[in-house]
């Protein structure tokens, strides 16, 4: 009779943008006879907003199958009643050991695990001169917010089969998958056991590494504004750096691969709130802002942004005639020094009644301003006036002035 090949299980797929709740799932690979190779499992995937299952269970019967491929994916919180089981078969009739199936949980929220996560490679078979290799534990990766509880991890190698002849080796052992956990917080612990050891043989098989990735942690700013952070995800795609200024809706202000970054110039006196995501396009895996970390960048060396701008007017008395100001159509110049960042508010009264005004942005260097203030026409005869000029600090409420008198003659 010939030999036959186990039938593949078949596929579950799941897509929904609402909960999805569902029991136990079996789509375990079946049978083969004699000489023939075992059926390897269907895969299973499932998506929605917030996902609870059951026990998933994909392995391999027999015969060196291959478990099949789980995906759970959620946005709010996803939840495993019971164990995850996409091992591959140990192999017979001098077959290898069938491969595990790879394991992929995404969740924006927590991670409950109501039993073990196991994608291990089944054993090698036994006989000749050299015993079949193992399979290849698949790789196991968690992509969630936090995990609140688990039963442990198990992405082994296969242990290779022995020799039937005497003083012959052993079968290779099988690679172990890597265990990768992406998550908020280190996570790694809280999966409790976490085997992804090759399997033994003539040689060993290698070891899957076990990779935590986690959000940046200390983020600083140095006086040279240079921005810097530690990084716990050794395969984060790169970080990006969000600015909010004057308490705006942060945004992306620049994406980099490094722990640091120079930050381009802001103008003085605004206040920049800096932060900082860690980023995986490809898997979805985005971190919640570190920070914010503030700066304001001063208008010089001699003056804070809560210093008022020192204001001088350039004379104490102005006298004007009547006739050359008419022609100059009642404009009046005032020009003072100014030294220092704010506004200067310039404004002509009598007896304490403003009659008109002008505020005029002062930049940090100090020069020669001037501003022209016009006489109302009620008033365009002779008499005296007052110019103030009033330095505002940036920030704050520091003030500094000066004063004139305006004399008005036929």
């Amino acid at each position: 009779m010939p030999s036959a090949a186990a039938a593949t299980r078949g596929n579950v797929t799941i897509k929904a943008t609402t909960n999805v709740t569902m029991g136990p799932v079996s789509s375990h690979g079946g049978s083969g006879r004699t000489t023939g190779i075992g059926g390897p499992g269907g895969s299973v995937s499932v998506t929605g907003d917030r996902v609870t299952t059951g026990a998933i269970i994909t392995l391999a019967e027999n015969l060196g199958g291959t478990g099949g491929g789980v995906t759970l994916r959620s946005q709010s919180a996803l939840l495993v009643g019971g164990a995850v089981d996409t091992a591959g078969a140990a192999g017979g009739n001098g077959q290898p050991g069938g491969g595990g199936g790879a394991i992929s949980m995404l969740t924006g929220g927590p991670l409950t695990l109501g039993g073990r996560l196991r994608s291990e490679g089944g054993i090698g078979s036994n006989g000749g001169s050299v015993g079949a290799p193992g399979g290849y534990g698949a790789p196991i990766q968690l992509v969630v917010g936090s995990i609140a509880s688990s039963a442990g991890v198990i992405s082994g190698g296969g242990n290779g089969g022995n020799a039937s002849v005497q003083g012959g080796l052993r079968g290779r052992g099988g690679n172990g998958g890597a265990v990768r956990v992406w998550s908020q917080l280190p996570s790694l612990i809280l999966l409790q056991l976490v085997d992804s050891g090759g399997g033994t043989g003539d040689p060993n098989g290698a070891d899957g590494p076990q990779v935590e990735e986690s959000a940046p942690t200390n983020l600083a700013l140095s006086k040279t504004r240079v921005l810097s952070w530690v990084t716990h995800s050794p395969d984060a795609e790169g970080y990006q750096v969000l600015i909010s200024l004057a308490g705006a809706p942060a945004k992306e202000l620049l994406t980099t691969k490094a722990a640091s970054v120079p930050l381009p110039k802001v103008a003085a006196c605004v206040q920049a709130d800096y932060s900082v995501v860690g980023y995986q396009n490809g898997i979805g895996w985005h971190t919640a802002p570190l920070g914010p970390i503030s700066a304001v960048t001063a208008p010089s060396d001699t003056q804070a942004c809560t210093d008022a701008p020192q204001v001088t007017l350039l004379s104490q008395k102005i006298k004007k005639k009547l006739k050359p100001l008419s022609k100059k159509k009642w404009k009046v110049p005032v020009r003072f020094l100014a030294d220092g960042m704010g506004t200067a508010h310039v404004v002509l009264s009598r007896k304490k009644k403003i009659l008109a005004f002008v505020d005029k942005p002062l930049a940090a260097t100090r020069r020669n301003v001037s501003v022209t203030l016009t006489i109302p026409k009620k008033l365009r005869k002779s008499g005296k006036f007052t110019v103030t000029v009033t330095g505002s600090a940036p920030l704050g409420k520091a003030r500094s002035k000066s004063t004139l008198t305006l004399e008005v003659k036929k």
